[in-house]
């Protein structure tokens, strides 16, 4: 995530190990789902980084659009007052129309 104004991304980790709880935060990607990637993978919502954009140095994959709403589900798990925000912006939108 991120934009072209600001000189950091944000960043979630992938891993491939296979993991012992499963939990909401959490999103199995397959192989197929995202090009680049050769295993099945999932990723860990709760671990976000930020990372200046000099860092990246290739572009590894890039993840279809189903993928990427799993992960804005589990990130609005993770991150409960971006969820709340949401619904007050869609009451507005409701009382306005």
């Amino acid at each position: 995530m991120g934009n072209k104004y600001s000189p950091t991304v944000s960043a979630l980790p992938i891993t491939s190990k296979k993991l012992t709880k499963d939990l909401p935060i959490h999103t199995i990607i397959r192989v197929g789902e995202v090009r680049g990637l050769d295993k099945d993978s999932v990723v860990l919502a709760e671990s976000g980084w930020t990372l200046n954009k000099t860092q990246l140095t290739r572009k590894i994959g890039e993840a279809n659009d189903e993928v990427l709403d799993r992960v804005a589900d589990c990130l609005l798990i993770q991150m409960p007052l971006i969820k709340r925000r949401m619904q007050r912006q869609q009451m507005r939108e409701v009382m306005y129309a």
